[in-house]
């Protein structure tokens, strides 16, 4: 359902409950239209494309909605940040609230000067950190978790997009994977998670990258200015490194290999899309696995 810009800035509720309402053309990288609530407009930072710019291309790419706090000048802002559908044209809507008013210094879990220490010192930013890392890892092995690949994903595709590089992702899965937790129970298959982690961070050490446990034994290798020669030539050394490593688990041999799907976009006509390349890289995955496993494709 559509709705156009004027009634969408006029909601009700938007008075209620938020500082700024902003409508954003990511296309123009510009300001489409702007509403401050009351006298607001001196605690709220200007409008700065720049600012946000990978959050708006995340949110437009994924269709996210972002939860982004900031400290500004001694006062902790809220930006909530989504895609919208207005007039026949896709925008960002985003909403800002203040949030330095509306904490009770009671609620403040820091010693001193209750909300000013926590503005002014790091502990907001470490806290935050901290509790954003602990969202995007997986618990078991340490990569990243499927959040981080929506999350992350959309970016990079933009990234590359913009700079005209190379962008290669690599969809690797463990073969028979089951057979190992039936054979010899699901702590040998944690174990060969975290092993098989291992290898694929230490093979992309000397690249622009990332690893994400996908799920199950599924991961998502995310490589910036790779091209697909060099993918296929670093997912053949996973490959081979997998197959030839002698993991053990309580005296018992386990023997494992694994298949790897590659994607690389290096054409620059039109921005992928990030449920194109996932799918694309898993056509990719499923090929090697109807050809009889333990490839590269």
């Amino acid at each position: 359902m559509q709705i156009n810009s004027k009634e969408l800035m006029n909601m009700g509720y938007m008075d209620k409950l938020f500082d700024c309402v902003r409508l954003i053309d990511v296309q123009l990288k510009s300001l489409h239209q702007e509403k401050y609530i009351g006298t607001c407009i001196d605690y709220i930072p200007k409008f700065n494309y720049e600012d946000r710019q990978d959050e708006y291309n995340r949110c437009l790419l994924s269709d996210l909605t972002i939860c982004l706090p900031k400290n500004d000048d001694n006062r902790l802002l809220l930006y909530i940040i989504f895609p919208v559908l207005t007039e026949n044209k896709k925008l960002i809507m985003e909403c800002i609230l203040n949030l330095t008013k509306k904490i009770e210094l009671n609620q403040i879990c820091i010693q001193g000067n209750g909300l000013q220490n926590l503005i002014t010192s790091n502990h907001f930013g470490d806290t935050y950190n901290s509790l954003h890392n602990l969202a995007v890892t997986d618990e078991l092995t340490g990569a990243y978790n499927r959040r981080h690949i929506n999350q992350n994903l959309p970016i990079d595709i933009m990234k590359c997009f913009t700079k005209r590089i190379p962008l290669s992702v690599l969809f690797a899965d463990l073969d028979s994977f089951k057979i190992v937790n039936d054979l010899y129970g699901h702590e040998a298959g944690d174990y060969l998670l975290c092993e098989f982690v291992e290898e694929l961070q230490n093979s992309i050490k000397q690249s622009k990258g990332w690893v994400a446990r996908y799920g199950g034994d599924e991961f998502l290798l995310c490589l910036t200015d790779v091209d697909n020669v060099k993918a296929k030539e670093l997912a053949e050394k996973i490959r081979e490194g997998v197959e030839q490593k002698n993991f053990r688990y309580c005296g018992h041999k386990v023997e494992i290999t694994c298949s790897i799907g590659v994607y690389t976009v290096d054409s620059f006509e039109k921005i992928p899309s990030f449920d194109t390349i996932l799918r694309e890289v898993d056509a990719k995955l499923y090929e090697v696995k109807k050809a009889g496993k333990n490839k590269v494709s």
